[in-house]
């Protein structure tokens, strides 16, 4: 039996606890906090190694310290998908955190790598321990740890996670900005719908997809994917990065060292205009073939798709600003551009209405 399935939570003391009590023990871990962190030491890759179970630190322990490390994880880097995915049905929960603390692994290399050299040495160690977790001998990173369990209870696609490994490392590698918008969507496809296959395949909902929904995720995906890199231009630029279409800024003249300088342009609110154009029309594109199959979909998978309320907002904040990614409005790193407030109560409406 999938140990996710018959962990122990404290005051319990039968062998059959479920997965929607590991996910009540998730929220009770937001709350008291977690210390996965102090127990931990740090790899050679820089990776987060969880410790091994003794008497003392049973394994149910040390798996439980893994997950709500991934809550913990999400919450800090990712806080926008935190707000839905801790309001997620409790039995999904875990598989949701533990997928969505591996994609901000991948995602926070960029950030913490100095050479480009050792871009490749920090996605092979990632590569080896996504292998290791089919092998059935996990290694004792928390997020491996957390996904083997949620891949013995639904399998997850390897194929998946490794897709978002090899997309996320040809972009660091290459250092150069899409060819074409088309370009910018495979990289989005390549990631977020990836990632977005992944979820439902953890809370076992992912098999035998029609080709009606696929394409309604790979709506999401584009959507999700582009917004993120719309949002993080400000970020990119820092880095001397550009998300941005070559073709699209070579026929509008776009200067890039000046967008580098952080100084917004007619010509970038032209071309942002452009790639947010193409968000927008993927995101509604989604929303209406969801409203027209809802009623067939059992369970319901819009909550899977919550991702969608922050690109929305901040796509509609962008629209208002005049496409400039650069606007004062935009600065705080929030998806509606104003308060948080507002995208909490968006992803509640949502929630009740069972769309996203």
């Amino acid at each position: 039996m999938s140990m996710l399935r018959r962990i122990a939570l404290p005051g319990h003391t039968g062998n059959a606890s479920t997965v929607a009590q590991v996910g009540k023990s998730l929220l009770a871990s937001q709350l008291s906090g977690c210390t996965v962190s102090q127990d931990c030491r740090t790899c050679s890759t820089g990776a987060v190694v969880a410790p091994q179970a003794t008497a003392s630190d049973p394994a149910d322990v040390v798996l439980r310290k893994a997950f709500a490390h991934c809550v913990r994880t999400t919450r800090e880097s990712d806080y926008q998908d935190y707000i839905w995915a801790a309001q997620l049905r409790k039995d999904w929960r875990p598989a949701v955190f533990a997928l969505r603390a591996f994609h901000v692994e991948i995602a926070s290399i960029a950030d913490h790598v100095k050479e480009v050299m050792m871009v490749p040495m920090r996605m092979q160690w990632w590569r080896d321990a996504v292998n290791s977790l089919y092998k059935g001998k996990p290694i004792r990173h928390p997020v491996i740890q957390c996904l083997a369990q949620v891949n013995e209870a639904h399998p997850l696609t390897r194929y998946n996670l490794q897709k978002i490994i090899s997309t996320r490392e040809s972009d660091l590698v290459a250092a150069e900005p899409p060819a074409t918008l088309i370009d910018l969507e495979k990289y989005a496809l390549g990631t977020q719908y990836r990632l977005l296959r992944l979820q439902l395949e953890g809370v076992g909902v992912g098999g035998d997809l029609s080709s009606e929904v696929d394409v309604m995720m790979r709506d999401v995906g584009i959507a999700v994917g582009v917004a993120a890199l719309l949002q993080g231009t400000a970020h990119h630029a820092q880095r001397r990065r550009l998300y941005l279409p070559a073709d699209l800024c070579q026929s509008e003249n776009l200067d890039t060292d000046e967008v580098f300088a952080g100084r917004s342009s007619q010509a970038l609110q032209a071309v942002t205009a452009h790639v947010a154009v193409r968000a927008q029309d993927a995101l509604e594109g989604a929303r209406a073939a969801h409203g027209q199959m809802s009623s067939s979909l059992d369970p319901p998978i819009g909550p899977l798709m919550l991702s969608t309320v922050a690109a929305g907002l901040y796509l509609k904040a962008l629209a208002r600003a005049e496409y400039d990614p650069f606007a004062p409005q935009l600065g705080n790193g929030f998806s509606s551009g104003s308060n948080p407030l507002r995208h909490q109560l968006a992803v509640k409406w949502h929630l009740l209405r069972g769309t996203f």
